[in-house]
């Protein structure tokens, strides 16, 4: 792997190390993107991300697990917000909000509007209700989608499949309808392609 135009996937832990001629990998310490002050040309992009990640806030609640939200500038900042993933390029690539007592229905037009690089979304073990949103389909770069243990039931809608990049999902532990039956542990952990 050649360190000078290698990508760091943050997602994954582990980044090139840049003292390495050799590219050796070494632990990803920090969420944050490690750099000089953002592209102006990108600052609109960072200010909606930071709008959107807040009004997600205000429609699940003002969380223990986000409150650093409102105080800190932007998601993908020094430091990066708690619960935020960001790729090099300071775009939030994953939320995990796994846990943190979320309580309503699934946002999805909050959701859509977080990042279009949006990678990784974790819903899971909190207390959401209702359905998926059709808007949650049109989240395409999403890899890794979990909303297991919620209450979410209904009819599972049309268009997981126009996922493409979908790899991991997870919605065991709701009530789901599929077709006349009633689904209780629907859970699809690797989508074949």
């Amino acid at each position: 792997m050649a360190c000078g135009n290698s990508t760091q996937h943050l997602g994954s832990g582990w980044a090139p190390s840049q003292q390495s001629a050799n590219c050796t990998m070494q632990p990803n310490t920090t969420n944050a993107y490690l750099g000089s002050e953002p592209d102006p040309m990108m600052r609109p992009l960072f200010t909606q991300q930071r709008d959107s990640l807040l009004a997600l806030r205000a429609a699940l609640g003002n969380l223990y697990t986000t409150q650093d939200w409102a105080r800190l500038n932007l998601p993908c900042g020094s430091p990066a917000w708690p619960s935020v993933a960001c790729g090099p390029a300071r775009l939030v690539v994953g939320l995990d909000l796994s846990g943190s007592g979320l309580m309503g229905t699934l946002p999805g037009a909050q959701l859509l509007a977080v990042s279009p690089a949006l990678e990784s979304l974790d819903l899971s073990f909190n207390g959401l209700s209702g359905g998926i949103p059709a808007s949650m389909l049109q989240m395409v770069e999403l890899r890794v989608l979990k909303l297991q243990y919620n209450m979410l039931g209904g009819t599972l809608p049309d268009g997981f499949n126009n996922m493409y990049k979908l790899e991991e999902l997870d919605l065991s532990g709701n009530k789901w309808t599929v077709g006349a039956q009633q689904c209780i542990d629907c859970m699809l952990l690797s989508l074949p392609r």
